[in-house]
């Protein structure tokens, strides 16, 4: 059975998340929440 964020994200991206994940000791949807974060911080740097 897939896990949400694999339906959501393209094989590759789930492959990475699932990676990132295993070397961190952090969960999957915790390794999107972070990276997301990153991106909105980083948009909202370009902005200023």
């Amino acid at each position: 059975m897939k896990k949400t964020y694999q339906t959501m994200l393209d094989p590759h991206e789930a492959r990475l998340v699932e990676e990132i994940s295993r070397k961190t000791g952090c969960s999957a949807s915790a390794v999107i929440r972070y990276a997301a974060k990153d991106l909105c911080d980083r948009y909202d740097k370009t902005r200023r």
